[in-house]
């Protein structure tokens, strides 16, 4: 038989095949069929419950085998000898023997008997009929013995076991299983790329090499002398890491992305940081580590699955089978569900309100900022290694028996220090923010602060008239006059007018 198939027709047409010689296998999937969340969910419950019920049906079933070996066990007499241990040379270790087969017991862990192997006279083997594989063997020499510290040594035949427990005299463990031997080999007929090409020994090394040998000319049936046996140490290699090119076979096999997004892909991931290049191999960095640690098991679009669904469904929606609203609909519900778990579990609380969506890490490198502000509560805390440090109290909002000369209302004696940590502060502010007028402190009074120039520009935004202002580094900005209403800022460019397409960085 070359190859296999399976279709599955419960609705949802889908399955897959598979080619036996080139080992080559595909999955299979109607395009077009659109679930929704509940369906989906229902669908997955369904073959979970299938799932269950066929390995309920197989524990039944190896129950009852079980039972009728051990009635079989029972009727059989001890081992004494045969001719298969003889020509072995090996003794009989807890064996029975029925019509002249060895009959060698298989239990568990537990003790249980759960089937036998049975040995005839010239060496062929069998296991009982619907009797478990796994997790059971024959154990040797283990009488009296606490194997909880000591070794113990597996096999697989009772003859390569007796001889083992004989030479060693530890207690051996006999899986019954038979040992399949497969020669492999291969022989070169056209040297082809190897003509102009030279591997790279980076690359060369990702792939265990085969056997460079000739095929070896064997026939079915025919049995190979053994010449010579040794034991060698080999340690699992890790899967090769990809390289640009094996990730788009990779992505393209499993139906993620398509060719005009494979570049912006590649594009990203490293313009991002999440992988670097070494001798050709994408590694990922620490960065992207962390990241996918955050997001693994939160986000229902880092599983594979979920990404090749959605090529499909935006692939319905080229089509004209669904509209982009139901398309991205549902993602978008499910995406919103997860972020707000994700927010409770892992967003910083605000240590004095509790508040976690409000509370936000304030950092900016041109104004010297470097703090924790909560909008909840108007917590503001210092940073400790990315972490809320101690509170930073505001400067009291002292009310005095001053008048704002612009609307008559008390001012406000504000004190304190500067966010950016530059100096203190010390001025007088109208109580009502809709005026915003501020007073110097001139000897503990409010005298008015000069008005500011107005230029002829207006604000982009607003209308008002812009204040031409200076920069540190003699440079001119302009800022509303309707501040603090209106926060729009502008450059000046070299003719002196303001820079609207161009404003500064908040």
């Amino acid at each position: 038989m070359d190859g296999a198939y399976c279709l599955h027709g419960d609705g949802i047409p889908a399955g897959w095949a598979q080619n036996h010689v080139t080992g080559e296998k595909v999955t299979l999937v109607a395009t077009g069929v659109v679930l929704s969340p509940a369906e989906r969910e229902r669908q997955q419950q369904e073959r979970a419950a299938r799932l269950q019920a066929a390995e309920a049906e197989r524990i039944r079933e190896q129950d009852a085998a079980a039972q009728r070996c051990q009635g079989m066990w029972d009727s059989f007499s001890p081992a004494v000898s045969s001719p298969y241990l003889e020509k072995k040379g090996v003794e009989v270790f807890g064996l029975k023997e029925d019509q002249g087969n060895l009959i060698v017991p298989l239990r568990n862990i537990h003790g249980e008997l759960r089937g036998f192997q049975a040995i005839a006279p010239d060496g062929r083997k069998g296991l009982a009929t619907g009797i478990g594989k796994k997790g059971n063997f024959h154990l040797i020499g283990a009488d009296g013995k606490d194997l909880s510290q000591g070794e113990i040594v597996l096999c697989e035949g009772y003859a390569t076991g007796a001889s083992l427990h004989m030479a060693t005299g530890k207690a051996v463990a006999v899986d019954g299983k038979k040992a399949v031997f497969e020669a492999k080999g291969r022989t070169l007929r056209e040297q082809g790329w190897k003509v102009v090409m030279a591997a790279d020994a980076s690359l060369a090394d990702a792939e265990e090499a085969e056997p460079d040998n000739a095929v070896p000319d064997l026939k079915a049936g025919c049995q190979a002398t053994a010449v010579q046996g040794a034991v060698k140490m080999k340690k699992t290699k890790p899967a090769p890491r990809f390289s640009e090119a094996s990730l788009i076979r990779e992505m393209e096999k499993r139906g993620i992305g398509r060719p005009a997004t494979y570049a912006a892909i590649m594009e990203n991931i490293a313009a991002r940081a999440y992988v670097k290049e070494e001798k050709a191999f994408l590694v990922p960095t620490p960065r992207g580590e962390k990241l996918v640690d955050a997001l693994a098991g939160a986000f229902g679009f880092l599983d594979l699955d979920f990404t090749s669904h959605m090529e499909e469904r935006l692939d319905d929606v080229a089509n004209g089978n669904v509209s982009y609203v139901q398309c991205v609909g549902a993602f978008h519900a499910q995406l919103m569900e997860e972020l707000g778990r994700f927010v409770q579990a892992h967003a910083v609380p605000c240590p004095a309100c509790g508040d976690r969506e409000q509370f936000r890490h304030v950092y900016s490198r041109e104004k010297g900022w470097n703090f924790w502000g909560c909008k909840a509560c108007g917590a503001i805390f210092a940073d400790d290694n990315g972490r809320p440090g101690l509170r930073q109290e505001k400067g009291a909002a002292e009310l005095t028996d001053f008048l704002c000369e612009k609307c008559g209302k008390p001012l406000h004696h504000l004190q304190g220090t500067k966010k950016d940590g530059s100096g203190q502060y010390d001025f007088f502010a109208c109580s009502d923010k809709a005026c915003g007028a501020k007073y110097d402190n001139v000897d503990g009074r409010p005298v008015i602060r000069k008005a500011p120039a107005l230029s002829e520009h207006t604000c982009k935004k607003c209308g008002k008239p812009l204040v031409p202002r200076p920069t540190k580094n003699g440079g001119v900005w302009f800022g509303c006059s309707g501040f603090p209403m209106c926060k729009a800022r502008y450059w000046a460019k070299d003719d002196g007018s303001p820079d609207y397409d161009n404003p500064p960085k908040h």
